[in-house]
């Protein structure tokens, strides 16, 4: 069962339209390789697990107690929502 809170049900459906219009263009394409089609469904995968990485790193990062990894004392946030961009296998995002 896919967890909706990670991926919400508006992103996959538009995910999977735009998916799908993509490798139809592609099959039209004359002398389409596999290497071709390989490219473009990476591509279409990164569109979707860019979204759902942010989710799930942001469900993580609430689940961590807010401290000191060495001494374990309370932070203290000095700066609320301030944009950070983690740079994943994938591509960097904010």
């Amino acid at each position: 069962m896919v967890n909706t809170n990670f991926i919400p049900k508006r992103l996959l459906e538009t995910w999977v339209q735009k998916t799908q219009s993509k490798l139809a263009i592609l099959l039209q394409t004359p002398n389409i390789s596999l290497g071709h089609l390989e490219m473009a469904l990476e591509e279409c995968g990164r569109e979707l697990l860019l979204p759902v990485l942010a989710a799930v790193a942001n469900a993580a990062a609430a689940l961590q107690p807010f401290q000191c990894p060495l001494c374990h004392k309370p932070l203290l946030a000095q700066d609320q929502n301030r944009q950070r961009t983690l740079n994943t296998v994938s591509a960097p995002w904010s």
